[in-house]
């Protein structure tokens, strides 16, 4: 800085007022000093910026996938994006264990010794299993912590999409349509995003004084969709079916209409995520629409809240209900 300050005739303070764009500073002294920084083609050092200001600017990212999870994705780009804006680099760490394993206990703990080591400022957990949450707790004590789909747990910070709402939308929108027979695939078993969509569509339900035909629990994937829609072709008894993601909403319109039953003049069908893909299926699928690259911006926003003031917070964030031709009223 002090070079390309000598060689604009300024101060170096002024150059670090260009570089990170704070103070006034002249029009043509601006011109000056990004003209020389090109001259000796100056780079910022980042470690040494990241000592003066005690903080590393890079945040790690522990993402528990489950099978089915390709919305992670656009979370994490969300994710990242907002990092460069604030001028955060993004250390991102996997977990393949299964969550609820000791595999997986010890896995989150050596990943936070991991990122301690490598010095980041705080780290953003991707999860919805509760069985992770005495280890993303213990994680908490080491670094500032913000959850992305979990539960709420005390000093932790939570951004999440509102599952229950989102449940609610999806029954709320086949009532209206005259459905009174629905059946719900859930998804996988102690995951708070599943058990809130379920818990928001049997409200819906309750307030029609009305129960499930049935529920049926998923893995996620198009496949565990597929098969339970199988077992659904050998019913009568209902008009229209609640998936819990697009995947497996795509494996149940496939079942339903291998086995007869045709798409939505038979059976009405909703998912959820409102995935790239949702507008192609065959027939373009109603879905419930989360704004996965809002999610992660926010997210790391909230992280950066912990990081800067220690104080954490819960967002969540509203979903919408995306109508396409898979679902209509039920035949008389």
């Amino acid at each position: 800085m002090a070079d390309v300050g000598r060689l604009a005739g300024v101060t170096h303070q002024t150059v670090s007022r260009v570089l990170n764009g704070k103070g006034y500073v002249k029009e043509s002294t601006r011109i000056k000093v990004e003209e020389a920084i090109r001259e000796l083609s100056y780079r910022p050092n980042r470690i040494a910026r990241s000592l003066t200001r005690g903080r590393s600017e890079t945040v790690g990212v522990l993402a528990v996938r489950g099978p089915g999870n390709g919305i992670f994705e656009s979370l994490l780009h969300g994710l990242t994006h907002a990092a460069g804006e604030a001028g955060y680099s993004v250390v991102i760490a996997n977990l393949n264990e299964d969550p609820g394993t000791r595999a997986a206990d010890a896995a989150v703990i050596r990943t936070f010794e991991r990122f301690i080591s490598e010095g980041v400022d705080g780290v953003i957990v991707l999860t919805g299993y509760y069985d992770l949450a005495n280890s993303v707790r213990a994680g908490a004590g080491a670094l500032p912590v913000a959850m992305v789909f979990g539960p709420a747990i005390d000093g932790i910070s939570v951004t999440t999409i509102d599952s229950f709402r989102g449940g609610e939308l999806a029954a709320e929108h086949l009532l209206k349509l005259g459905h009174r027979a629905i059946v719900h695939v859930a998804g996988v078993r102690g995951r708070h995003d599943s058990d809130q969509r379920e818990a928001g569509f049997r409200a819906a339900l309750a307030r029609y004084e009305l129960e499930p035909v049935a529920v049926l629990h998923g893995s996620w994937t198009p496949r565990s969709g597929y098969e339970i829609g199988r077992e659904l072709c050998s019913r009568k008894d209902f008009t229209a079916v609640f998936a819990a993601n697009d995947q497996m909403a795509l494996g149940v319109i496939h079942a339903l209409t291998a086995g007869g039953r045709r798409v939505p003049d038979d059976v009405s069908v909703v998912g959820y995520d409102d995935i790239e893909e949702a507008p192609y299926f065959i027939p373009p699928l109603t879905s419930v629409r989360q704004d996965f690259e809002l999610l992660g911006s926010r997210a790391l926003s909230s992280l950066l809240t912990v990081v800067s003031y220690g104080s954490t917070e819960h967002i969540s964030i509203r979903p919408a209900l995306t109508v396409r031709e898979s679902t209509a009223s039920p035949r008389a």
